[in-house]
């Protein structure tokens, strides 16, 4: 492990680039408008640190543990963010928007139970067995993602944009989704529980 970081508790407009943190342990960092380029945080430990307006660029953050940690306007570009309970960050009570976005990147086996992250962004994503369940993600952007055995259930998704994603099952009965946009080819993942059989 690289120690590029040092004993500073706060950095501000900083670049860092391949730091290598795979299994080490960041506590009480502020990190604001910075961005990180192929680093990786692969099994880490983000203890109570804050990332403010920073962006993620092909980095490995699998498995971090994101314990208290903050997070706001917080971009992930083609990274690996595998096996996150984001659940467990430190988010405020009322959410505003533009927390967090992903774009090209994978996400699979993360957790957003429960969590108030209107408009969120999952874009051009892997985000296969994630959990959105009893989450607010009104007018999200989760175009052209795939979400095969993700799990949808008492989620609101108001105004949510799912369009050209793929391979999400949910119940329309169980989960808010007025106003929400589908494309057509890949509507029939709505129809999960009505007990409805499409045919050619």
């Amino acid at each position: 492990m690289n120690d590029l970081i040092g004993e500073e508790a706060e950095f501000y407009l900083k670049a860092f680039h391949g730091l290598d943190y795979a299994e080490g342990k960041l506590a009480s960092k502020t990190f604001e408008e910075c961005t990180f380029t192929r680093c990786s945080f692969s099994d880490a430990v983000l203890d109570h640190c804050k990332f403010i307006d920073c962006t993620f660029n092909a980095c490995d953050l699998s498995n971090v543990k994101v314990n208290a940690s903050k997070f706001q306007g917080v971009t992930f570009n083609e990274c690996k963010v595998i096996g996150v309970d984001w659940a467990r960050a430190d988010w405020p009570r009322y959410a505003a928007p533009a927390k967090l976005a992903f774009r090209k990147s994978v996400v699979n086996y993360s957790s957003f139970f429960d969590l108030n992250l209107q408009e969120l962004v999952l874009e051009e994503c892997k985000a296969r067995n994630v959990d959105f369940r009893q989450g607010d993600f009104a007018r999200a952007n989760f175009t052209y993602s795939d979400f095969a055995e993700s799990m949808f259930g008492k989620t609101k998704l108001m105004g949510a944009d799912f369009s050209e994603a793929t391979n999400y099952v949910m119940d329309i009965r169980e989960n808010q989704i007025r106003g929400a946009k589908f494309t057509r080819t890949e509507a029939s993942g709505l129809l999960y529980g009505l007990g409805i059989e499409l045919v050619d």
